[in-house]
């Protein structure tokens, strides 16, 4: 038997598609406006998870620009029929509108880190669609919207037999269910003889939940079970909230389990919310007298532990990858832990990097294979810490008017003084090398040259190729090109150049990693010689691009000067400006003056859903950049959208005027636990 703990696979990974193939657990989750499109995580044993490729090409044209935030790839459904990995998706163009103007897409591939083929566009009912195969036959499983005034936005789940050569229709489309409560997500698992048909109820929020259906055709009719097979919305104790889209997966000793998203909130005077975004979780799951599926442990409600029939693997620390540069071997990270050196040459059998350790205080983070002259450090608490408790319900999915009233959640104040930390005493700056004046066109980015395939089903699989830009760095609306971020014009860093404001849809030049637990710290080294106020470049809190903060180098008037927008006269000077970006208001919470125009180091720290920027002075002193600043306001429980994701850390450069400005980067370490 095996341990895991829950979250399994922790930050923002929504909506966990899962399916089992030869010794191996792999597991898509939802991308929305971000690259890589369709992350895909292994492991061997269900409790340690790691990195494992993406869906390479998923969206045609490789460009989501212009897609609003929350948009993009919804809830990928993830199969294997003995031969080839399938994936089914929606990529969602307008949300908040009765259309979402969905255009739906299959692609398949023999590895999952492989080549996947090109994307083929096929019925587009709505989004959360899935495959179901079937006796050598392939069903498309959907949600049927109704845009039409006075329609149902989820007007219930239809089948469509495809060809599986071609994906054309075979025949009608089925309506197999329509309830009075909001379902989405259907899956389909076939067992002694019943189709049981998963779905997703209550919408994506505090309400959400698992129920279960069956038939004896797969067309129908469909009869509901009497309560549901998981959730949290009756119960504001419970640690792990939101607890709902999942999939039922038969492990080879023929016992069950069900995989789903569930979120960790944090209290605070405007209620519960959940920075972390929605996250992956395991439950076990037996079938009852009458064949209906139940959690083991009894209830509905998700267990923080779950024993699972897998053979134990060795376990591995590790924590977001830092940025390629010269090793700081004076850096200390926020909680003592193992540094492991990447580019150490990879075992013959790939370990997984994700997970819980062995006892509940010890948290990890989604590893990835390494970046050359980089450190992990990984993210461990000296004692075991409590699991943070829910809140109130916030947003449930759009025109859920049948969800459950709202009811007062139990939580972890946010807002609870806590003794100050020790503070990280980064180790010195890397001293600057020779330095591209702004407008320097960037080198050619190296091509990274692909792993050797490994088959499915062998235990044996070879580690993902390097990429210094690769996961766990993600961007925005398109992959990162060596135009905007380029790693081989200055050795060891990171060069961006600036293009559209952190408010655009269409060309921000952002690289963010995922912020996995509610205290955090990140840190980087930049350089940069802004000489307007439309040229900046710094660190950023990211949830999209009407709720971030930033704490960026740029530049200002003359001390004591108003801002006329005169910069071409000369003068001014480069200041360190905090901006705190909320939706629909936009304010300069400090700005600092910054001693010296060499490389510089500011950071932040997040505890308690509060953040604290600071930079990096003489003989290590940390100098605050401005006030304590609201961090769980980057979630979706804020504010009055629809909103999916889930905080980032990461750094960005803007110019908006002349598109040339660049900024160098080195020393980035983000620390979750």
């Amino acid at each position: 038997m095996t341990l895991l703990h829950n979250p399994v696979i922790r930050g923002f990974a929504p909506d966990p598609s899962m399916v089992r193939v030869g010794d191996w657990y792999y597991v898509a989750t939802s991308s929305f406006e971000w690259f890589p499109t369709i992350p895909l995580h292994r492991s061997p044993d269900l409790a340690h998870w790691e990195y494992a490729g993406h869906v390479e090409g998923a969206v045609p044209g490789d460009s989501l620009a212009g897609v609003p935030d929350s948009g993009g790839i919804w809830a990928p459904s993830l199969s294997w029929d003995g031969e080839r990995f399938w994936v089914v998706y929606a990529i969602v163009r307008s949300v908040g509108t009765p259309y979402f103007d969905t255009d739906t897409y299959v692609s398949t591939a023999t590895e999952a880190a492989g080549e996947w083929t090109a994307p083929r566009r096929i019925a587009s009912h709505g989004f959360d669609p899935a495959l179901f195969h079937d006796e050598g036959r392939l069903w498309l499983l959907n949600l049927q919207n109704d845009h039409r005034p006075g329609g149902r936005r989820f007007a219930g789940i239809v089948a469509t037999e495809l060809d599986r050569e071609t994906l054309a229709p075979v025949g009608d489309t089925h309506l197999l269910l329509q309830h009075e409560r909001l379902v989405e997500g259907p899956k389909l698992v076939r067992k002694d003889g019943w189709y049981h048909l998963v779905l997703a109820e209550g919408g994506t929020g505090f309400e959400h939940g698992v129920l279960v259906a069956r038939s004896r055709e797969i067309t129908g009719p469909y009869e509901l079970d009497s309560r549901p097979l998981l959730t949290s919305r009756d119960d504001p104790s419970l640690p792990l909230q939101k607890a709902g889209h999942g999939e039922l997966v038969q492990l080879p000793d023929g016992s069950w389990v069900l995989s789903h998203l569930t979120a960790r909130p944090l209290n605070t005077p405007n209620g519960p919310r959940c920075p972390l975004g929605r996250e992956t979780a395991i439950q076990a799951v037996t079938w009852d007298a009458e064949g209906w599926p139940r959690l083991r442990h009894g209830g509905p409600h998700p267990s923080l532990e779950v024993d699972v029939s897998t053979r134990p693997r060795p376990e591995v620390g590790c924590a977001a990858a830092a940025l390629p540069g010269p090793e700081d071997e004076t850096a200390a990270p926020a909680h003592p832990g193992p540094q492991v050196q990447i580019g150490t040459p990879t075992p013959p059998r790939p370990q997984a990097q994700t997970g819980t350790p062995a006892h509940p205080g010890q948290e990890a983070q989604p590893g990835t294979p390494g970046q050359p002259h980089a450190t992990i450090q990984t993210a461990v608490p000296a004692h075991p810490r409590p699991q943070t408790q829910p809140g109130t319900p916030s947003h449930p999915r759009p025109e859920d008017e049948t969800a459950a009233p709202a009811q007062p959640h139990a939580a972890i104040d946010a807002t609870a003084p806590t003794h100050p930390r020790p503070p990280t005493q980064p180790g010195t700056p890397i001293q600057p090398g020779p330095h591209t004046h702004p407008g320097t066109p960037p080198q050619p980015h190296t091509a990274v040259q692909p792993a050797t395939p490994t088959h499915p089903q062998s235990s044996e699989q070879p580690a993902l190729p390097r990429d210094p830009l690769g996961w766990p760095w993600s961007t925005l609306r398109a992959a990162p090109d060596p135009s905007w971020a380029d790693t081989t014009a200055r050795p060891g860093w990171i060069r961006l150049r600036g293009r559209h404001g952190p408010e655009s849809w269409w060309a921000h030049s952002l690289l963010a990693q995922r912020i996995t637990e509610h205290r955090a710290e990140a840190q980087v080294t930049v350089e940069a010689r802004p000489t307007t106020f439309t040229q900046a470049a710094g660190l950023v809190l990211w949830y999209n691009t009407e709720s971030y903060l930033a704490l960026d180098l740029t530049w200002a008037e003359p001390e004591g000067e108003e801002q006329r927008g005169q910069q071409w006269q000369g003068g001014g000077r480069t200041v360190l400006s905090l901006v705190e970006r909320d939706e629909g208001s936009t304010r300069q919470v400090a700005v600092v003056d910054i001693p010296t125009e060499s490389a510089f180091t500011i950071g932040v720290t997040v505890e308690d859903g509060v953040a604290r920027f600071w930079s990096l002075g003489a003989h290590g002193v940390r100098t605050p950049a401005g006030p304590e600043l609201d961090v769980t306001r980057l979630s979706d429980d804020h504010g009055s959208k629809l909103r999916f994701t889930g905080a980032m850390a990461g750094i960005h450069a803007v110019d908006l005027v002349g598109a040339a400005f660049t900024a160098d980067f080195t020393g980035f370490r983000l620390s979750c636990g």
